[in-house]
């Protein structure tokens, strides 16, 4: 389910006038929502986009919140300011004519700024900011590759972290991917059986074979090959 910038803000209440500090404002997102006239502060992270040279880049950025809706947004070179909606670990992927580049913000109470009036919820209040550096993809736009959507389970049900080593079906060597607690995407060859051992950052362990196939084909890339899709769940064990 995609979620915007408008409708968060209306399930907030009413957009508030733009605050901020002096200086150019444009790009950025009102600094809180209103309750009956009431000014609510919301969580918040401040992004700057740097090209491969490190000048400031207008970017796109499509931001996974950790209860998997997402949140498309234009930021200008100046840098934008995105709405969060509480601590966990946020999925950005930035793209831009200049590059690309993909990385997890995680929220937690190092991040925390203070707590809301009881007319706003009582409810902490987290703020961050983050700088992303683009790696250039060759001009040519984002090669669209084969992947596996993997989220893990501990054995008490709650999403984990941790680290996955793939053993692609390929042949090639083993790889691992660090996991935060949201999907997290792997690149894969293509068609075949893939194998995932997984250890949680809790202690737990799993594993799983994916074998996709003709139904997994989403399309074809910039390069002509075709492009294999599917989302995947491990459930780990003590």
């Amino acid at each position: 389910m995609f979620r915007t910038l408008t409708t968060l803000l209306l399930l907030a209440g009413c957009t508030a006038p733009a605050t901020g500090e002096s200086g150019d404002e444009s790009g950025r997102e009102d600094s809180g929502t209103q309750i009956g006239g009431i000014d609510c502060d919301y969580d918040k992270l401040e992004v700057a986009v740097l090209d491969p040279s490190g000048d400031p880049a207008a970017s796109h950025i499509r931001t996974e919140f950790p209860d998997s809706d997402v949140l498309e947004t234009d930021c200008p070179a100046n840098g934008c300011q995105l709405e969060l909606a509480g601590a966990g670990t946020y999925h950005l992927v930035v793209t831009a004519d200049a590059g690309r580049a993909e990385l997890d913000v995680r929220i937690d109470e190092d991040d925390r700024v203070g707590t809301t009036t009881a007319d706003c919820g009582s409810r902490p209040v987290y703020e961050d900011a983050v700088t992303v550096d683009l790696v250039a993809d060759g001009g040519g736009g984002d090669i669209l590759t084969s992947n596996l959507g993997l989220r893990v389970y501990a054995s008490t049900g709650e999403q984990v972290s941790g680290t996955a080593t793939i053993s692609d079906a390929s042949g090639g060597v083993p790889w691992t991917r660090t996991c935060a607690v949201t999907r997290c995407w792997i690149d894969v060859s293509g068609p075949g059986t893939h194998h995932i051992a997984f250890a949680g950052d809790n202690g737990e362990t799993g594993a799983l074979d994916v074998t996709l196939g003709p139904a997994d084909r989403i399309g074809v890339n910039e390069l002509g090959d075709d492009v294999y899709e599917r989302d995947v769940r491990i459930d780990l064990v003590p």
